[in-house]
């Protein structure tokens, strides 16, 4: 069998798959950059507050002299059987729904927004650089049931650039990564297994929307040829 097309930029795409894994995978400190940042565990218990609502109990604080949180939550300190110890809650005791904003203490700027429904995360927004590219531009990070389920990196002007979606959005037990031209045209489409290996259809375009590439894989190598 013949190795991947060239086309569709599978090796390069491969390692950007790799790095976005690792940073998800590993616990990294608050002195990274920016787009590291949402790779720590719930870092929304990073930050002290000043009272606390009977019962309850203060995130676990780790200092930070660069960033300040504009929302205080609370852990539930009472809990009875069957009760999720994970649920976080704003001061008048409710699960908090909303979102909680992390600043730069500098300037005022947002570094990063976290969206809770219920008391338990469903969104990371971050304002940094983009890893596959370099340029500073807004990533989203998406979670289910407190599983990472989709990751999204824009262009500048906020045209998405980047998608990694995980099996929670499939019907066949595969991920998907896509990427997008500047002007909002699909460039490249493939799915892959949890070792980043190519497996079933991958199609290239050019920045018309025409298609420039298209192969059917099989555990990383072109079982069949479409164009």
């Amino acid at each position: 069998m013949n190795r991947l097309s060239s086309k569709l930029n599978y090796s390069l795409t491969r390692k950007r798959l790799q790095m976005t894994s690792k940073r998800f995978s590993k616990t990294k400190g608050y002195s990274k950059p920016v787009f590291m940042l949402p790779l720590i565990s719930f870092i929304s218990f990073l930050f002290c507050v000043e009272s606390i609502p009977e019962g309850f109990e203060k995130t676990e604080h780790l200092p930070n002299a660069y960033v300040y949180s504009d929302t205080d939550l609370f852990i539930n300190t009472n809990l009875n059987q069957g009760d999720d110890p994970k649920i976080l809650f704003s001061e008048n005791g409710e699960p908090f729904s909303g979102t909680r904003q992390i600043l730069s203490k500098k300037d005022n700027t947002l570094v990063l927004e976290y969206t809770y429904q219920d008391g338990v995360l469903t969104l990371i927004t971050t304002n940094g650089l983009n890893p596959h590219t370099g340029i500073e531009s807004r990533g989203e990070f998406e979670y289910k049931n407190r599983k990472l389920v989709a990751t999204r990196y824009f262009h500048p002007d906020n045209q998405i650039a980047h998608e990694r979606l995980s099996s929670a959005y499939s019907d066949n037990g595969l991920h998907t990564w896509k990427e997008w031209y500047p002007n909002g045209q699909l460039k490249l489409e493939w799915n892959y297994d949890d070792n980043v290996i190519a497996q079933g259809l991958a199609t290239s375009y050019d920045e018309e929307g025409n298609i420039v590439g298209q192969e059917i894989y099989e555990d990383g190598e072109i079982v069949r040829k479409i164009k």
